[in-house]
């Protein structure tokens, strides 16, 4: 089974994300992507993808104080 069971649900004329609320979702099966011709790849879909060039941007000069804080995770 894929995806989350619950997504934080925002109101389309709510000018701030405040004012969402949790809903449910429908989970997705492996089968059913398969399917509709999508390949599921693990890493690709269910990890989250941060490297040195989205650190560098986000934390400019402190990009290594936060790798190295962070020292568990590979990046």
């Amino acid at each position: 089974m894929l995806g989350f069971s619950i997504i934080w649900r925002v109101p389309i004329d709510a000018i701030h994300g405040v004012l969402g609320y949790f809903y449910p979702t429908i989970p997705v099966i492996v089968e059913e992507l398969n399917v509709n011709h999508i390949d599921f790849n693990e890493d690709r879909f269910c990890k989250p993808f941060i490297n040195d060039s989205i650190i560098h941007h986000t934390f400019g000069e402190e990009a290594d104080v936060v790798k190295s804080h962070f020292s568990c995770i590979k990046f």
